[in-house]
């Protein structure tokens, strides 16, 4: 997830839990995070490492060069501010370090990722598969990471929901079980790493729902290709004070 450790807490620390070999395991780690104030479909770098209660987290600024030199500093780097104010990538971060602080052992590099919103492509029809350089960045990530074990993230909340998010009827539990199921057929093809059968689930709604992590996870699925998975743990967080708004969130592990 990406929300606030107060409703998601639960959540982060089986998830993070399960994958604390991973972390320690890995020689890299890729974290996508929802660009909350992104353009369109927005691949945004940072060279500068993250701060955060126990440091810093360096960046592989040799692979973050790699791919901006594919995609141009324009398209890497025109939002790179965002990252100082957004908390997608950062709240995973920190669940992050504390891995390595418990361990005892020096953090290893990560890339993080700010991705934009996809609404662009469900409202003219078009695909992010089309898009040269959502995909030149991907093929570049790929191509450079391959001799490396690398821990993909994705920090994404799933739906928002209800009065609070501009919805005309409460989610009552009619409303939130129909919910489950929905966010239940999202996960399967995450699990199943089918990143086109997940696009296609939410923009065949016109992602009503609001799946802020629609960007972050599709991209994250276009790097990891055909992945086998189970999920871990998935809430539905009250977003106001009448409980009659929500957002859904979920702890998944892919290898």
């Amino acid at each position: 997830p990406h929300i606030d450790y107060q409703r998601g807490g639960p959540v982060y620390a089986k998830v993070w839990q399960r994958a604390k070999t991973a972390v320690l395991d890995a020689d890299l780690i890729l974290i996508f995070g929802t660009d909350h104030n992104g353009g369109p479909g927005t691949f945004t770098l940072t060279r500068l490492p993250y701060t955060t209660p126990y440091g810093e987290l360096p960046t592989d600024v040799a692979i973050i060069d790699a791919i901006a030199d594919a995609i141009g500093p324009e398209a890497a780097y025109a939002e790179e501010l965002h990252h100082r104010q957004e908390h997608s990538v950062e709240l995973s971060a920190v669940w992050l370090h504390h891995i390595y602080h418990e361990a005892g052992v020096v953090p290893k590099p990560m890339i993080p990722i700010l991705v934009g919103s996809f609404h662009h492509f469900v409202s003219n029809g078009s695909h992010p598969a089309q898009d040269e350089t959502l995909m030149t960045a991907i093929e570049v990530l790929k191509r450079e990471t391959a001799a490396k074990k690398v821990l993909a993230v994705a920090s994404v909340d799933f739906a928002h929901v209800g009065p609070n998010f501009g919805d005309n009827f409460p989610m009552d539990t009619q409303r939130r079980d129909a919910l489950r199921q929905t966010d239940d057929l999202l996960v399967q093809s995450i699990i199943r790493g089918d990143a086109t059968g997940f696009y296609d689930q939410i923009a065949a709604v016109e992602n009503k729902n609001r799946i802020c992590g629609f960007s972050p996870i599709y991209l994250m699925l276009r790097y990891l290709g055909t992945t086998e998975g189970v999920q871990v743990a998935y809430d539905q967080c009250s977003a106001d004070e009448e409980n009659a708004s929500l957002v859904s969130i979920a702890g998944i592990l892919l290898e």
